[in-house]
């Protein structure tokens, strides 16, 4: 093996296309090989130390994948649509319609991971304050912004149903009306 076989092959692993890491990783493999093998005095030289490694760093992280307004416009459509829903379905859809408007306009317009949003209860929102408390991974608290309508116009409305409605027999499910949460949950 010498130097010129060593960066065909690095060239051949670049025209099959793949992912930086895949790169990295296969060159590293090989080059400790190579560079065991040289310190073992089974090989001369190991010509792998020579050959110029795929740079990363932040230049080359993968860009973030948005949606455009018009297609976040779409998905909203699409989550208050009831199309091609069968009649239990829509049934099921009308009672929870709002809800999951108000879900997905937190993933999109708040930027809220999936597990946030799920893990939120009606105690996290501050009506005074107009905001909403995150917790986050590692557990790290966040405070976000009054933004979208949907989600606002969803707490609202619990809040004045929760008043109305009777009071709930169990622990868990007089937690879950107060928005917080049972011990079961936060751990």
């Amino acid at each position: 093996m010498d130097r010129e076989r060593a960066r065909a092959w690095l060239g051949h692993l670049h025209e099959r296309e793949l992912a930086r890491a895949t790169l990295a990783r296969r060159l590293s493999a090989v080059g400790g090989l190579f560079r065991w093998l040289a310190a073992e005095g089974h090989i001369p030289l190991d010509h792998f130390a020579t050959v110029r490694r795929p740079t990363g760093g932040a230049r080359y992280r993968r860009l973030v994948v948005y949606l455009s307004d018009e297609e976040a416009r779409r998905l909203l459509e699409v989550v208050r649509s009831n199309e091609g829903l069968a009649p239990r379905q829509r049934a099921l859809h009308r009672r929870l319609a709002d809800r999951d408007f108000a879900l997905v306009t937190l993933l999109l317009y708040q930027g809220l991971r999936i597990g946030e949003a799920v893990r939120l209860r009606l105690g996290d929102v501050d009506f005074g304050e107009a905001t909403l408390r995150v917790l986050g991974k590692g557990d790290k608290e966040r405070l976000l912004p009054r933004y979208p309508q949907g989600v606002w116009k969803y707490a609202e409305g619990g809040v004045s149903f929760l008043l109305v409605k009777k009071r709930a027999k169990s622990p868990r499910r007089r937690h879950a009306a107060m928005g917080k949460r049972t011990r079961e949950q936060a751990r």
